[in-house]
């Protein structure tokens, strides 16, 4: 008898109250963040996955097969939750935060509100990931999330882990939850977002790339929205969203984007163009990488903080202009391309200083040691400081041999 009242405890000890088996919940795969209507504090758009679509209920097709994936449903609510709550009251199935992969705010609460708030909720959920992808729209999410359509992919999950984690996004900025909200916590370094918007009419113009001209030669630093093509997609994520002060406080373009990739490490490879001096009207094309991240010294001897950082990048030609015919000119070229990237990299921090005043590559975590106390590390201002900071830039760029064609002369 006693044995068996044990083995019924046991039982009841390990069985669940209230388990959601997987036909019940359905997965919100992205939150679109707006200003609010009148009485309401924010408008919340939330992207849901059609779980039968993505298991095979669909053609595994984008497009039109695409859209019937996710529907959106937005709320006006004051906080995320508060919104996942009201939905659940409307919705057949329990909604679920475990699989979601993307967080859009509008621009006008990047700008004028800031993300702080958010962060730290984020960061507290138990259901929201740490590697979940942060990014600001240009004009409201929730149009940016109507207009998205996922191509050649049926999982909306993965599509959004193509654009964002794919090993050619050098135009891309990625800084997930986790460490924004690391960042917004911290004294030694600034915050920047992806930057998304629905392309609209009169968009191909972009800004005039005058500051690194031969870095990504004749190409304009576009932003989302700017680039114009045909077709059924509208959304665009390019650029970065600079932040101060857990404000946005200014938009960057492409370029700028992938110089700031190199500066801190998270550029893998992309193909790049540059200026070509023996044939300025025909660019060379490489496939570019960086085999190592940057090595960074920051020295604070003196009032004017001194910055010297150490880059490692390689590449291959994708095209190349008839005049490098011999080893000496591909040499020579090499030497012109090392002297353009340290030019642009330079340009882009003295920015970043000066324009921006904000320390969005993270110098500050160099010298943190230096100091006895993060105390001391807060009195120092390291923000204010940076304004006043020094760059030298080396780097050390070599182009692969593999498959040179030398033409004979004569």
């Amino acid at each position: 008898m006693k044995i068996s009242a044990l083995i019924l405890a046991v039982m009841l000890l390990t069985s669940c109250s209230r388990a959601s088996e997987p036909n019940e919940l359905a997965y919100i795969v992205a939150i679109g963040i707006d200003k609010g209507e009148e009485g309401q504090k924010y408008n919340v758009t939330l992207q849901i996955a059609n779980p039968m679509a993505i298991s095979g209920g669909s053609k595994e097709e984008g497009g039109e097969g695409g859209k019937k994936t996710i529907s959106n449903i937005s709320v006006g609510a004051p906080t995320i939750f508060s919104a996942v709550n009201i939905a659940n009251h409307l919705y057949s199935k329990e909604l679920s935060l475990a699989h979601t992969k993307l967080i859009l705010f509008g621009e006008e609460i990047a700008k004028n509100e800031g993300l702080t708030e958010f962060s730290e909720a984020i960061a507290r959920s138990e259901e929201i990931r740490p590697n979940t992808f942060l990014s600001v729209v240009k004009g409201e999410a929730k149009e940016y999330l109507n207009e998205i359509k996922p191509t050649n992919e049926v999982n909306p999950v993965q599509y959004y882990e193509v654009i964002y984690e794919s090993d050619d996004n050098g135009f891309i900025a990625n800084n997930p939850c986790q460490d924004f909200y690391a960042y917004e916590m911290s004294p030694e370094r600034e915050n920047v977002l992806p930057l998304s918007a629905v392309m609209k009419e009169g968009s191909g113009e972009g800004t005039q790339n005058n500051e690194y001209n031969g870095f990504e030669y004749r190409l304009n630093d576009y932003k989302a929205g700017e680039i114009k093509i045909e077709g059924d997609i509208k959304t665009q994520t390019v650029g970065m969203a600079v932040f101060k002060n857990g404000k946005m406080i200014e938009e960057a373009g492409a370029v700028e984007t992938e110089i700031y990739n190199i500066l801190t490490g998270n550029y893998i490879k992309s193909e790049i163009t540059y200026y070509d001096k023996n044939d300025p009207n025909k660019p060379v094309a490489l496939v570019q990488t960086q085999q190592r991240k940057p090595d960074i010294k920051v020295n604070i001897s003196s009032d004017v903080p001194k910055i010297k950082i150490k880059l490692y990048l390689e590449a291959d030609l994708r095209t190349v202009s008839q005049s490098y015919i011999v080893e000496q000119e591909m040499d020579s070229f090499e030497e012109q391309v090392t002297k353009e990237i340290e030019q642009s990299c330079i340009a882009f921090l003295e920015k970043t200083a000066r324009e921006y005043k904000s320390d969005i590559v993270g110098f500050g975590r160099f010298i943190k040691h230096k100091f006895k106390s993060f105390d001391d590390f807060e009195l120092y201002n390291w923000q204010d400081r940076y304004t006043l900071s020094e760059f030298e830039v080396d780097v050390d760029f070599h182009l692969r041999r593999s498959g040179l064609i030398n033409r004979r002369r004569g």
